[in-house]
């Protein structure tokens, strides 16, 4: 069974998401595999791959970015466009997890979360 995650990314607290990812698998918050962790992992690969334009403070970009990081993980026969379980949704889901991601700086973005649905 799935515990599925909605990655909302935000310019501020307020307000709806510019941006909303979907990802079907490992949504719960806490452990080694855990979405904080992930998420946390994601911010320091952006740092060390583009240190010099991290776009924290871009929500659209960097959920472009985390689509792009989460598909490497589930990628299938190596190559990077055949992957499932990620996705960008409009809306918000029942159940698993929400997660705020808060683009309001250049640095680090904010994480707010997990909220749990259903």
């Amino acid at each position: 069974m799935s515990t599925p995650a909605i990655i909302n990314f935000k310019d501020s607290k307020v307000g709806e998401p510019v941006a909303r990812i979907y990802k079907h698998w490992d949504g719960y918050p806490y452990g080694q595999g855990g979405m904080i962790a992930e998420i946390q992992k994601f911010f320091a690969v952006v740092k060390e791959q583009a240190p010099t334009d991290t776009r924290f403070n871009d929500a659209p970009y960097l959920a472009a970015r985390f689509v792009v990081f989460l598909a490497q993980q589930y990628q299938r026969g190596g190559l990077p466009l055949n992957f499932i379980s990620v996705g960008i949704v409009n809306h918000e889901y029942n159940e698993g997890y929400t997660y705020d991601i808060i683009c309001a700086s250049y640095n680090q973005p904010q994480l707010i979360g997990p909220k749990k649905k259903g």
